[in-house]
């Protein structure tokens, strides 16, 4: 989980506009939430790795139900049943996590299959694990850290500016 970029970049891709109406605090949460819901499964699961055999072929990739389109359109339909901003925000932030991720597969020549997940069938498609990544997606981590640590550091600016 990459907290500032994640944040950063992801509120940065939510309009103006609509970002000013929801509780930043929920925004911030559903730009992480994907993450905060998988990587505690294959962390658990990659502790049991190291006691016997896996059974959950699934549990081995780093993008699972948190990260599916499905998760994020039921978040959306769930939000606009409630019509509530506090859900608004983590629809948002999580379709802004998942846009983020997949442009990282992209980016290092995987499709990301997991997008579709279960819609295409229960077996994710290759991937890389929590433990298996390649060199060069450190780097695009690295500069979307930076990246989203400037965003934030800039928005702070400049809402102390207008407070002034």
């Amino acid at each position: 989980m990459y907290l500032l970029g994640h944040v950063g970049i992801g509120r940065y891709l939510v309009p103006p506009k609509i970002r000013v109406r929801l509780p930043w605090r929920w925004l911030a949460v559903g730009c992480l939430l994907p993450d905060l819901l998988d990587k505690p499964l294959v962390f658990a699961a990659h502790l049991h790795w190291w006691v016997g055999p896996v059974h959950f072929d699934i549990l081995r990739r780093t993008r699972l139900v948190g990260h599916a389109l499905v998760f994020v359109v039921l978040l959306a339909g769930l939000s606009a049943l409630l019509k509530s901003s506090r859900y608004w925000a983590l629809a948002l932030g999580s379709m802004t996590h998942v846009v983020l991720d997949a442009a990282t597969d992209l980016a290092c020549g995987v499709r990301p299959g997991w997008l579709l997940w279960p819609l295409l069938g229960w077996h994710l498609p290759a991937g890389w694990g929590v433990f298996a990544m390649p060199p060069r997606v450190y780097w695009i981590y690295g500069i979307a850290e930076l990246l989203g640590a400037a965003l934030l550091v800039g928005e702070g600016l400049r809402a102390r500016r207008l407070k002034a």
